[in-house]
This record gives C-alpha cells, structure tokens and sequence, in this order.
C-alpha cells in the first residue's frame, strides 16, 4: 500500500487556529497516526518511501529547520484550570537556521466540560502511540517549523490529507539519517536566518536581519524576489521578550491619524516593528535621553515609514509618537504625553502632579497647523467609586 509521505507533520487544527502568519495558537490537537511509514521507522533499507521528497510549499512557508536531541520528557497537566494534560518533549539544540525550537508538546488527553461531563481520559491510549511513533528520548531528529495558509494545505499534500502525529509549529520531523537532501541543505545554508515568516494577505514573506550593533533591517519578498527592506535604528526587541513579536501585524491602531495622502484602499493591517534604541537630547521624540521601545509602523506593500511610538523600557508606558505622511515623509501628527510634578492645581488636579498629553497636526508640508492640549483626569461619584477616566481639552497653548 502507498502511503503518504511519512516525515511531513501537521498540527491538527491549522486551518482554523491560522488566519494570519504572526499568530500562535491557543492550542492543539491531534490524531493517532496513520497507517504510514513514520520518522521513527522509516521502512526497509532501499525502501523509496523512507525518505520521500518535500513539498515546496513547505520549504517555501518554513520558519526554521532545527536539528535537535530529545532530551526528556514532562507531563503537563493543565486540567485543573480547564486546559488538556501534555507531554512535553524538551529538546537540546544542537544546529538552527531561524529561531531554535527547545520543546514541542502533544496533548495527551483533554480538559474543561462537555454537556456529558469531563471528556474521556485518552491518556493511557496516547502515552501507548507516542512511544511508538512520535520523538524518542536520547535520539536526534530535523525539525522543519513553520505556517502554511488554510488553503495551502491541501495542495502541499497533492490533495491527501496531512498525517497526523504532529507537535505545534513543525511541518515536518525526520530521524537523524532520514532527512532529505532540501532540509539539510536549508541548514547547511543557513535559508531561515533571516527569521521569515509568510503573510497570506499580502502574499509576501517577511523576516529581519541584525546588521550591526546600531541597526537592524526588516526584508519583504514575492517568493525569491526582493520586494522592499528597511534599515531600523536600535536593536530588534520586544514587549514581551518574545522573537515572534518583533515583527507582527495588526490594523491601525495607537492614535494613528488616517494615512495622508489617502490610499485609494485603507490598508486592513500595517506591519509593526519592535527595538530597543537609546535617545540621546534633543530627539525627534521630544522626550527625556535614555533607553526606550520604539515601535514602527509600516505600509505591507512597499514599506514606507507611517508612524514611530516611543515607550518606556521598564514599565511600557507609552510617551511620544510620530506620523508621517505616506511617500514624502513629512511629519502630518504628534502626541507627547508629559508627567509633571508642577501647576497641577492650576488645572483643576487635586494636587500639582498631573499628566499632560499634547496633541500637534502639521500641513502637507510639515508646518505647524495646530496645538491641543489635554489632561488626565478621573472621575468620582457621591460614594467614591471611579465612573470615568480618560484625557479632556485644556486650552491650546
């Protein structure tokens, strides 16, 4: 009997868990194994089948080939707080090109209620299948991780359904001398250090490079061809320490004002890009020198620079943003957001301290149009409880 090839996995659920190419699952779920040669038994020797071809598609929405040693195993249970009870396969890296990957987990039995009652305990079953088809510990293995877009999957099967045993985000597994030539070679050459990652609605690939320790730059392609790149001051960095949200996607949003000069269409989503930069006097952010967040935020489709936001590095507090007008790179808007320690009862605070947010629009060429000055202020009711809060006008200064 033919049967498909078996080293590329598949998490159950990625058509629906994946609209987007930045968006990690809540979860997964999987299947028992289909009746197929698996990376932990690759078939007789000369066998054909052993070491099967991979899909382009999946060399081409890969994120990273990995080869790793397994070295032990946890169970996780998260049913105490509705979630399922995992294996954990704890990984030692031993080569990467794109971000290493130090576990996966497999679900071994699920959490929460159904109208029936807890769902059945199908641990024993899957504890059983996972010893004998899925990562063994002391042994190495190739992981290829990565994305493919719901529509992709079929095609990247020939029209089969994607074997099952699978551990979120790889696209395929192998056993030490099983690999094929294309995995090896992506390692060997180093094709995912560029960290890339597909974007559906765009149809483009993105991905970031260090260029020194001052500058970083962000690279946009159609396949192999080069679509635009950005050189960005700082170094790459995020909120909250995670790789994945350096670079994300999401629609306009943090006070941006309408893109000038209009879009014939609104992009639905603007690429966004996280780094650590020191500020020295007098920046373009007006705030005080020191180390902060700076997120850019740029067109999809060919890159340009819209708006730039500048945050604390300790508490993420968000203090200044700039946006520019699409093409020229006139500033059109700014918000400044100032804590101060003075004048607060002039204002109407209960004391002096007060936060201060001013408002600055700028005409097609960059002058000065208008200035609006707001403060944050809360408000109480008769018995004490907070029934509002939010920025309202002062006077324009």
């Amino acid at each position: 009997m033919t049967s498909p090839p078996s080293n590329l996995v598949l998490m159950l659920g990625l058509a629906i868990m994946l609209g987007g190419c930045f968006h990690e699952p809540a979860g997964q779920a999987d299947h028992p194994p289909s009746d197929q040669h698996l990376p932990s038994d690759p078939g007789p020797p000369g066998d054909p089948t052993s070491v099967p071809a991979v899909p382009p598609i999946l060399m081409a929405r890969a994120t990273a080939v990995v080869k790793v040693r397994v070295t032990g195993t946890t169970e996780v249970d998260a049913r105490p707080a509705d979630g399922p009870l995992e294996r954990r396969y704890d990984l030692e890296v031993l080569a990467s090109s794109g971000d290493p990957i130090t576990s996966v987990s497999m679900m071994l039995t699920g959490g929460g209620h159904t109208p029936n009652g807890a769902p059945p305990d199908t641990s024993a079953q899957r504890r059983n299948e996972l010893d004998a088809n899925f990562l063994q510990v002391g042994q190495t293995y190739w992981l290829l991780a990565g994305r493919l877009a719901p529509e992709e999957m079929l095609t990247a099967y020939n029209g089969a359904q994607p074997p099952m045993m699978l551990a979120y985000p790889l696209l395929g597994w192998w056993a030490e001398t099983d690999a094929p030539d294309p995995v090896k070679d992506a390692l060997k050459q180093d094709r995912y250090g560029w960290r890339p990652s597909y974007h559906p609605a765009s149809g483009l690939t993105f991905g970031h490079l260090t260029v020194n320790d001052q500058a970083w730059k962000i690279m946009a392609k159609a396949g192999n061809t080069d679509k635009w790149e950005a050189i960005i001051e700082g170094k790459p960095d995020t909120a909250d320490g995670s790789i994945r949200h350096v670079l994300f996607f999401a629609d306009r949003r943090y006070g941006l004002q309408p893109i000038e000069p209009a879009l014939q269409d609104e992009p639905e989503e603007l690429i966004y890009a996280h780094s650590r930069i020191a500020l020295g006097i007098d920046n373009r952010f007006g705030v005080e020198a020191g180390e902060y967040r700076v997120l850019q935020a740029r067109l999809v489709d060919d890159g340009d620079l819209i708006a730039e936001l500048a945050y604390t590095t300790k508490s993420g507090t968000f203090m200044a943003l700039r946006q520019y007008r699409r093409g020229s790179g006139v500033l059109q808007f700014t918000v400044n957001i100032d804590y101060l320690s003075a004048v607060g009862l002039a204002v109407g605070n209960a004391d002096d301290h007060w936060i201060r947010k001013t408002e600055r629009f700028h005409d097609r060429d960059g002058a000065l149009m208008e200035t609006r000055v707001f403060k944050y202020q809360k408000t109480f009711d008769d018995r004490g409880y907070l029934v509002s809060h939010g920025y309202v006008p002062l006077d324009a200064d």
